[in-house]
């Protein structure tokens, strides 16, 4: 009996053997798919170190340009700021140019009033000279006349004292 129990006994330690070599396999098999995992994910943590590695870099690019664009960004606005005043002086002096302008308009309406008083003036003046010469030139004719008229009776007066 003892025997048969010995070999029972050996046969189970036989069986527990092949169940453990078998899960040994197994065990080896899963523990190359685990190295195998594990050297993928050390691949992966490669590669996804790598791309924070660029991914760093790009944001400092884009911090760079930001910080660049919000100096160009204040430059305009202070540009923009000093148009604004510019415009603004321009305008005033616009509006300046605009009275004066208003002014001499009124100053050169006024004048041109004037001229015409004036012109209208010189017309009259010119007209009244016109017939003032037009009176001495009749005056001048007349008096021509008489004085011809003068020779002619100083002329019969000497000769009527002639022959008296």
């Amino acid at each position: 009996d003892r025997a048969s129990g010995c070999d029972e006994a050996v046969a189970q330690a036989q069986t527990r053997a092949r169940e453990l070599e078998v899960a040994l396999a197994a065990t080896g098999a899963d523990l190359q798919r685990a190295r195998g995992d594990v050297r993928e994910l050390e691949s992966v943590s490669s590669r996804t170190r790598q791309a924070l590695c660029d991914a760093q870099s790009r944001v400092d690019e884009l911090e760079g340009a930001l910080a660049r664009r919000d100096m160009d960004m204040q430059a305009a606005l202070s540009r923009a700021s000093q148009l604004e005043q510019a415009l603004s002086q321009a305008q005033t002096r616009a509006a300046e140019v605009e009275a004066r302008s208003s002014q001499l308009e009124r100053v050169a309406t006024d004048a041109r009033a004037h001229n015409t008083e004036l012109l209208s003036e010189i017309a009259r003046r010119e007209s009244e000279e016109s017939a003032t010469r037009g009176r001495v030139s009749d005056l001048e004719q007349a008096l021509s006349l008489a004085q011809a008229r003068s020779t002619e009776l100083s002329d019969e007066i000497a000769r009527r004292e002639s022959e008296e």
